[in-house]
């Protein structure tokens, strides 16, 4: 990327001719950059109405990115932009920047100082390495503006981690020296001025026993230790290191965020609420969580969010269109997969249902894959090589849904939603509150549960699917009131006699 960047630079600088492309090694790289355009000494893209700063291409000592160029707001520093300026000293950024791209500084060693904006919310991975700014720091909390950029020094002895009051987030790819640093830490207190926490610190503070956020904080908060954004809509990270073994997310939850419950070792029970609409990447992996109830409010559960736990079945509500690689891989109890919703994406790599031949590189010998990419001679690209797949249990779904495509791709079974198998004869339909009769309580139960006042774990959903046409709705509250009341009607795929 950076190659393609520098030539498309010096094309428009006139200082090589397009008859010597033939000699890059990246040919194509003049129609990627083509938009590229050079103010003073800044070559930039249009990108939906603002400007990226794609380059600088002077040798000044001092230097301030321009706010407006043609008129547009400047938004951000590209990857790379300034990467290994021999000159360069200070810069000051503009108002309204809003990110600092991958590697964007590196390598300016003398760089010394730089003057970050309010405006910026994210500052990538590595963007100001090997600069005069990170290495003049060797001990503690190293800084660039009032971004945490780095941790360095001996392992932090306090049992709190304070910051200065005016940080203002912590840098993707935030990284410390020596890695456990923090182990002592048990109380994250974080300042009113903090707006952004990045993934990466999110991984080095998962195991303390709280975060406690300035109730000033426009952009956190949090309940019982547990982190959220301002609003509690998202689930930012729970404590890793608390000693419940269960947890009720808020109802006003609608999001479980990146990695939010990894590693909680001594997590085993998770209640979400009604209205949840998202499952983050990592989200429970690594819990010993032997079981789920996921409402039917449910969108998108995205890849590895439940790898590595303890589940024996899932089902997968209608409401879910996206089902991310890995969503389940790891999970060596896992003996029934129930997809309720046949047109659900499920991302196998490169298709939404590829083919995921079993191969010797299976990365998760015992588990339903739902992992990775094949390549065209079956292998899982990136996987390790180890024991064939043995995942023995099920997958259900309907017929010609991408469920079943899947399972035939992979070479599982597959049992078909709505037909008297072995796994169907388990199921007493009607019997919604799970007491092995069916009562007018169940008809109170399924009505509540309509109308959101109570949940239903998953094998009350699939008793109450009194129909049989995988959807849970008015039309089976009126076959069981009919069933209640004598009338001549079956629950289910099976006849009552």
């Amino acid at each position: 990327m950076r190659n393609k960047k520098i030539i498309a630079i010096l094309l428009l600088l006139g200082m090589i001719s397009p008859l010597g492309i033939d000699a890059v090694t990246e040919p194509s790289c003049i129609t990627t950059v083509s938009a590229a355009s050079i103010y003073e000494h800044f070559a930039y893209t249009i990108w939906l109405g603002e400007i990226q700063i794609e380059q600088y291409t002077g040798f000044e000592e001092e230097v301030t990115v321009p706010a407006v160029i043609d008129g547009l707001n400047v938004t951000r520093i590209d990857d790379y932009a300034f990467q290994s300026s021999k000159t360069l000293k200070s810069v000051i950024l503009p108002e309204g920047l809003r990110s600092i791209g991958y590697q964007a500084f590196q390598d300016c060693k003398l760089l010394e100082s730089v003057d970050i904006p309010d405006s910026v919310t994210e500052i990538s991975a590595q963007a100001f390495d090997d600069t005069a700014i990170a290495d003049s720091q060797q001990s503690g909390f190293v800084y660039v503006g009032n971004y945490v950029y780095a941790y360095k020094g001996s392992a932090y002895q306090d049992t709190e981690l304070t910051l200065k009051d005016s940080a203002v987030g912590f840098c993707e790819g935030f990284y410390s020296t020596p890695v456990k640093t923090f182990n002592s830490v048990e109380t994250v207190n974080i300042p009113s001025s903090m707006k952004h926490f990045s993934q990466d610190a999110i991984q080095y503070f998962s195991q303390v026993s709280e975060f406690n956020v300035s109730a000033d904080n426009k952009y956190y908060s949090s309940k019982f230790g547990v982190l959220f954004n301002k609003d509690m809509s998202t689930l930012i990270r729970y404590p890793g290191r608390l000693k419940n073994d269960s947890y009720e997310v808020p109802e006003q939850t609608a999001v479980i965020g990146f990695s939010a419950f990894s590693d909680c070792k001594n997590l085993k029970h998770v209640t979400l609420p009604a209205q949840l609409k998202e499952i983050g990447e990592k989200a429970f992996s690594s819990t010993p969580l032997t079981e789920i109830s996921l409402p039917s409010s449910l969108s998108n559960i995205k890849r590895l969010a439940f790898t590595d736990t303890g589940m024996s079945t899932v089902i997968i509500p209608e409401s879910v269109k996206y089902l991310g690689y890995g969503s389940f891989a790891g999970c060596k109890n896992l003996k029934d997969v129930t997809v309720m919703n046949a047109d659900c994406e499920i991302d196998n790599g490169q298709l939404s249902v590829a083919p995921c031949t079993i191969s010797d590189y299976c990365p998760y010998p015992e588990a339903i894959v739902l992992y990775d990419y094949v390549d065209e001679n079956g292998r899982l690209s990136g996987g390790i090589k180890g024991p064939t797949c043995g995942y023995s249990g099920t997958i259900h779904g309907y017929n010609g849904s991408t469920a079943q495509k899947y399972a035939k791709n992979c070479g599982y079974k597959f049992a078909e939603i709505g037909t008297d198998n072995p796994d169907d004869k388990n199921i007493l339909y009607g019997d919604t509150d799970l007491n092995n009769i069916i009562e007018m309580n169940d008809l109170t139960t399924l009505s509540l549960f309509l109308i959101g006042d109570i949940d239903m774990n998953d094998q009350a959903r699939l008793s109450a699917d009194v129909t049989g046409d995988g959807i849970i709705n008015l039309a089976d509250l009126a076959t069981l009131k009919q069933f209640l009341m004598k009338d001549d009607v079956h629950l289910g795929p099976v006849q009552w006699l």
